[in-house]
């Protein structure tokens, strides 16, 4: 589909089942699951809502254009420790993993809200460097902070809000999905490859449901790098490799270009990849009733996960 793109192997026509944890605060999905019943009823009978509870991010039609609607929070002792971290870095990520939220619909960002919760004792120049970070991956992918919130907390959290736009097709994306509903041609992204079912064929989002049987897995990356940088940090490493592999895990690049190109050639289905292959792969093929099937050798894997663990 571009460059970078990688294929691995294809999906299966199967339907997956999956066992639910009994109810606890810690059971995303179960807890997910449940507040969905709670709000269904409304957020389904909304005729502007395309995307709901779920996917990546919430898109709906204004009319004019299709808005998608992300947010993620990163809470210290959690997501991250403060002696691992820097301030700036923290920016960066913070933002970094709301960008990719909307690569993976395919779309372009546009505007962002920051709220805080810190702790009485934090110096505000490490707030003031917190802000750099976030600017610095602003600067390079799009969008701009227009406002948010700052609260006491006792622990240090950060919550960014993304607002962003599909990108809008030509009319070759338009018969290049045509294609794919007919069968002649398959093409996947991050994840598969997703058309929206909105009034204007010309705004089109990928969707974690529109993988079909015969599709392509791909991914835009090497894998691992992420990974084998926070084992780095908890060992303590310095080696050349592992300053690498933990730059990769500390300041992610999402794939913002890969994602608009990916949805304007007609692809239709595709996730954030940020809990590891094998796990976002089974939320995929999960939301779209299909089994994937991946060769092992075929995935591509990060120089610097490579070299600091071989095994």
């Amino acid at each position: 589909i571009a460059n970078g793109v990688r294929f691995l192997h294809i999906i299966g026509n199967s339907v997956m089942t999956s066992t639910v944890q009994s109810p606890r605060l810690d059971g995303e999905f179960e807890l997910i699951r449940r507040l969905k019943s709670v709000i269904a009823s409304d957020s389904e009978d909304d005729p502007c809502l395309i995307v709901g509870i779920g996917d990546d991010a919430a898109a709906f039609n204004t009319g004019h254009e299709t808005i998608l609607l992300t947010t993620d929070t990163l809470v210290s002792g959690i997501h991250f420790r403060t002696a691992d971290i820097g301030w700036k870095d923290l920016g960066w990520k913070s933002i970094a993993v709301n960008l990719s939220d909307i690569a993976a619909m395919g779309g372009k960002p546009s505007w962002v809200l920051v709220t805080l919760g810190l702790p009485a004792e934090t110096n505000p120049e490490h707030v003031e460097d917190l802000y750099r970070g976030m600017q610095d991956v602003l600067d390079i992918y799009g969008g701009t902070i227009i406002g948010g919130d700052t609260v006491r907390s006792e622990n240090l959290f950060v919550s960014v809000t993304l607002l962003g736009t599909a990108v809008v097709t030509t009319g070759g994306a338009a018969e290049s999905r045509g294609k794919h509903l007919t069968g002649s041609m398959t093409g996947t992204s991050a994840g598969a490859a997703g058309l929206i079912g909105s009034t204007s064929d010309r705004h089109a989002i990928l969707r974690r449901t529109c993988a079909s049987p015969g599709d392509l897995i791909a991914v835009t990356g090497a894998l691992g790098g992420s990974s084998a940088g926070l084992r780095a940090i908890n060992e303590h490493r310095q080696d050349p490799w592992a300053k690498t592999a933990i730059n990769a895990h500390l300041r992610p690049h999402p794939r913002i270009k890969q994602g608009q190109i990916i949805v304007s050639n007609g692809a239709r289905s595709a996730m954030d990849l940020s809990d590891g292959l094998v796990s976002d792969l089974g939320k995929l093929t999960l939301a779209s009733g299909v089994i994937g099937v991946i060769r092992a050798p075929s995935i591509p894997i990060h120089d610097a996960a490579a070299a600091c663990y071989p095994k």
